[in-house]
């Protein structure tokens, strides 16, 4: 669907409007419309095919007239006439933590800040901490933020990655010219950001794909092309991302799991297994798994592995040095699974800022085959996530647990993500806490603190008895905002202390906590939540990386909370700390 991609473009316009300081009424009614287009479940590339864009409430006729337009030219005059109002640095200066539009819109009027890198020497050279609303400390936040920023900025984060890599494998598989595709390399091995995108077609006739690859849309500059491999530069549908690199290789189906064991490693890895045929007198390359130049079938992955005399080895574990050592000794431990996966306890509905009903959620959970689920919307504080009141917490409450007594075949828990105040306290008094199944605790304000307020912070939150759990817990985003100064290894021992959990969040831009502190976590005996933290049914499907950063920690199944069956659970929620 292109409503992503069109929600963007009304969110820009905004965002471009409200830095030039434009009429508020024409800001909201624009935000209004990115809302009503990202939330839709309708296709408006469809709608707008048949004539009924203005059937949607809230579209009306000029809003539609904007959409045809996108439809037929590829953008809308009117966010282009505004681009060219302001400098183009701008608006990439909203991605860094810190910045919205009326301080970017500040700081280009009063100190002629028109990019990054100006508002980094503004930050070094002490004019920005005279801005009113700036001030010393907020000046080195924000240049910290632009250079963690600048640090990473030719790697593509996993959440984009995934969403290119979708858009890439739905046109390849319209041609009707390949059996299977896989991603491969640094996206398979789910690293947290990838240089580029590699793909594995298994085809038949590689040179009929790569005629119809040519065409596509987007492809620009092709930089390789041979038998069995194309190299090329794609412009995926967003108007804010540059060209990447796309590598497609090919293979036929007699070839395909030698092929796809010798492109998903890394470097050391892909040494390990080509020495490892050496040994065996084989050869191992990007054709596949040979002996005396005769192909070697191999039925699956972990086949290749076992004739190489190797313990299969995961991707998400296939960076780490570690387990290739674990591998030739085959001491690899069992580590959790996508399929020990029982439940999601985190998700939120459209009474704080999801956007599926809870009945469309349970249904989701229910087709994952799920034994629970539990709906954690924002508690009041969090004004922004339309947070709840107390009063419409006792209402949400009360929903569930009527919807849980008509479901036979899951449970359906009352939860709540329940903001960390600056001082520790949580945004529920303890007496609200108590009528809830679960209550997971977060920090989503104040993260510039220091290393000692933030610790303390999380550790007092640990010590109520109600609170099951602390969600992403270094509230990093990934390529956007850093992790909080936190003391881990403390937390971490509190976190056994007091029983707590800790979340390893599945969001592609979180995936917080991160795998070297899943491992960290899980060698002194620290329990795990994998959760979605879902905002509408179809992230439910996010799980499987929130699972691969646990693998990549070495979490086995029994380090993780949401891996027990209902019952089990049940006893853990009502055990008090």
């Amino acid at each position: 669907m292109s409503n992503t991609v069109l929600a963007q473009l009304f969110e820009s316009i905004a965002d471009i409007q409200e830095i030039l300081q434009e009429d508020t009424f024409r800001i909201k009614a624009n935000r209004k419309v990115a809302r009503i287009i990202a939330d839709s479940v309708e296709d408006f590339a469809i709608l707008h095919e048949y004539g009924q864009l203005e059937d949607i409430a809230g579209i009306g006729p000029a809003t539609a007239m904007r959409i045809r337009e996108y439809f037929q030219t590829g953008t809308i005059s009117e966010y282009q006439q505004l681009l060219g109002q302001i400098p183009e640095g701008l608006l990439p200066m909203l991605k860094i933590n810190g910045l919205g539009t009326k301080t970017v819109s500040k700081l280009w009027r009063e100190i002629k800040v028109e990019n990054l890198n100006d508002l980094l020497a503004a930050a070094r050279d002490g004019r920005l901490e005279k801005v009113s609303g700036f001030g010393r400390n907020k000046a080195a936040n924000i240049a910290a933020n632009i250079e963690f920023r600048l640090e990473t900025e030719d790697r593509i984060p996993l959440g984009r990655a995934i969403v290119m890599l979708e858009a890439l494998k739905a046109q390849i598989w319209s041609s009707g010219l390949i059996d299977r595709i896989y991603a491969v390399g640094s996206l398979r091995r789910c690293c947290e950001t990838v240089g580029d995108i590699d793909l594995l077609a298994v085809t038949a006739d590689s040179s009929v794909m790569f005629e119809f690859i040519s065409g596509m849309p987007g492809v620009t500059e092709f930089i390789i092309v041979g038998p069995n491999r194309v190299k090329f530069n794609w412009k995926s549908d967003n108007i804010r991302r540059k060209p990447c690199e796309v590598e497609i290789f090919t293979c036929t189906p007699d070839n395909e799991f030698g092929v796809l064991a010798f492109l998903t490693p890394g470097s050391s890895q892909r040494q390990l297994l080509c020495e490892s045929a050496e040994k065996k007198k084989l050869i191992f390359n990007e054709s596949g798994l040979f002996k005396n130049e005769k192909q070697i079938k191999c039925s699956s992955e972990a086949a290749v592995y076992k004739k190489l005399g190797l313990q299969y080895i995961l991707p998400t574990l296939q960076d780490d040095t570690a387990a290739q050592k674990l591998a030739q000794a085959k001491k690899l431990p069992v580590v959790v699974q996508l399929s020990d996966i029982r439940g999601d306890l985190h998700m939120h509905t459209p009474f704080s800022d999801g956007r599926s009903s809870i009945e469309e959620l349970v249904e989701a959970g229910i087709s994952m085959g799920y034994e629970y689920i539990c709906i954690t919307d924002h508690s009041r504080s969090s004004i922004i996530a339309n947070g709840l009141s107390v009063d419409r917490l006792l209402k949400a409450i009360e929903k569930i647990k009527v919807l849980n007594a008509n479901y036979k075949n899951i449970e359906i828990l009352a939860g709540s993500e329940v903001d960390i105040l600056s001082d520790g306290t949580l945004d529920y008094e303890d007496e609200v806490l108590a009528q809830l199944d679960y209550a997971a605790a977060s920090i989503h304000n104040g993260m510039e603190g220091s290393r000692e307020k933030n610790t303390t912070r999380i550790m007092k939150a640990m010590d109520n008895p109600y609170i099951k759990c602390i969600c992403h817990p270094t509230g990093r985003y990934i390529r956007y905002r850093r992790p909080m100064d936190l003391d881990m290894p403390m937390i971490f021992k509190h976190a056994v202390e007091t029983d707590t959990a800790l979340e390893v969040s599945s969001q592609p831009f979180r995936l917080d906590l991160s795998a070297e502190h899943v491992r960290q976590a899980v060698d002194i005996g620290v329990k795990l939540i994998i959760n979605t933290d879902s905002h509408d049914a179809a992230s439910f499907n996010l799980m499987a990386l929130g699972v691969a950063v646990a693998q990549k920690g070495y979490a086995s199944k029994a380090d993780v909370i949401n891996t027990m069956p209902w019952k089990k659970l049940k006893k853990w929620l009502e055990k008090s700390n």
